[in-house]
């Protein structure tokens, strides 16, 4: 009898064993899967990998563009200031020739003032003049006389003209 109980006990103890050994068999069809995961993730991580290479590859050349753009850039601020400067420059200029100008405007009008003070003069020895004399004054007055209207030129621009008053 012992010999059955022993021989019972080894089969219950065998049929764990089976259990047991299914179990592993499983657990190991499971690593198997993890492991084939695995390797896909890892061929996965490795065109991640050539990928960011080449990320940083071009991630450098543009640096390089940016460094070569901020060059030319900070070329491009140097000129403009030199632009400036001389812009400057011309206004200081404008400025002084305005100033000039406000100048000989002001002598200009002196002298227009001189000229309209002459006229007056020639007019109040005009109007003075005798009855005789009036007759003559548009002849001697007169301009057009002596240009000639074809050209614009005026001719005889060194005669004198005598104005005779007459007591």
């Amino acid at each position: 009898m012992v010999t059955a109980e022993v021989l019972d006990a080894t089969h219950i103890v065998n049929d764990r064993v089976v259990r047991m050994d299914d179990r592993v068999a499983r657990v190991d069809e499971g690593v198997a899967r993890v492991d084939d995961r695995v390797v896909r993730v890892d061929d996965r991580v490795a065109q991640v990998d050539v990928g960011v290479t080449r990320v940083d590859d071009r991630v450098v050349r543009m640096d390089d563009r940016v460094a070569h753009v901020d060059e030319g850039v900070t070329r491009v601020d140097d000129r403009v200031t030199r632009v400036d400067e001389g812009v400057a420059r011309v206004d200081e200029g404008v400025t002084r020739v305005d100033d000039r100008v406000a100048h000989v405007d002001e002598g200009v009008a002196r002298v227009a003032n001189r000229v309209n003070a002459i006229d007056d003069r020639v007019a109040a020895g005009i109007d003075g003049a005798q009855p005789s004399f009036i007759g003559h004054q548009e002849i001697m007055f007169n301009l057009d006389v002596l240009r000639d209207t074809t050209s614009g030129r005026q001719h005889g621009s060194s005669q004198k003209f005598v104005i005779f008053f007459l007591p």
